[in-house]
């Protein structure tokens, strides 16, 4: 299967995704898409190389706490990036400590009272979703006029 096709099969897909209302697959599905697009006129030597540059690149756990709580914040309220990372932090070669240390910059938190993994990780969703919220509800304040 060559890049093309594999690009009209994601439109394809983005389209039925679309259709049954469920737009925030469609936009994921339509990213990919997009980003395929763009790559469809490169060669697939600077493709192939620029993938392998990337899979050498230092992974996001190897960034200290505070650092990865930086990346947790840029997200804002991307669900689908904020999975990808809380999935990474939940590997059980991650220690307890680095993960309560994320929760801890990620919230603010100076003195964390969670003691495991799983409730830190809980607090980091509690918050996530709190700001998600607040972003959302931002959005829609934006929209109403007042008269």
């Amino acid at each position: 299967m060559d890049l093309k096709s594999l690009s009209q099969i994601l439109k394809r897909a983005e389209g039925l995704f679309r259709s049954s209302g469920a737009t925030a697959q469609a936009e994921a599905v339509g990213s990919i898409g997009a980003k395929l697009s763009e790559l469809l006129n490169e060669p697939m030597e600077d493709l192939v190389g620029r993938a392998k540059a990337r899979l050498l690149e230092p992974s996001l756990l190897e960034l200290d706490p505070a650092e990865i709580a930086q990346c947790l914040v840029a997200l804002r309220s991307d669900e689908a990036a904020f999975e990808t990372i809380v999935g990474q932090l939940k590997r059980k070669d991650v220690s307890k400590q680095k993960v309560v240390a994320v929760a801890a910059a990620y919230t603010g938190v100076s003195k964390p009272s969670w003691s495991s993994k799983p409730a830190a990780l809980k607090a980091m969703r509690s918050f996530f979703e709190q700001k998600a919220y607040l972003a959302a509800k931002a959005a829609m304040e934006e929209k109403v006029t007042p008269f």
